[in-house]
């Protein structure tokens, strides 16, 4: 697919001209480049490990670490 044929595609879908889409600067994803992101988001991944939570209270209750352990960062929720 050329980058016109991909405007074209993409400007049909959309109801905007090719122009307007050129503009834009679509282009199409190689699934190969896996590190490719226009807009890198440089914040840690924000989860809770339920495993590792239960493991460190059970620690805690029979006094091996102080609780609660290390402090992590809070979840963000948007």
């Amino acid at each position: 697919m050329t980058q016109t044929e991909l405007d074209r595609a993409v400007a049909n879908v959309t109801g905007e001209s090719p122009r307007t889409v050129s503009r834009l600067g679509f282009t199409i994803a190689d699934p190969d480049i896996v590190d490719f992101d226009p807009e890198p988001d440089d914040t840690p991944p924000q989860y809770l490990d339920w495993e590792q939570m239960h493991e460190e209270q059970s620690r805690s209750a029979r006094g091996d670490i102080p609780w609660p352990a290390e402090p992590r960062e809070a979840p963000v929720f948007l």
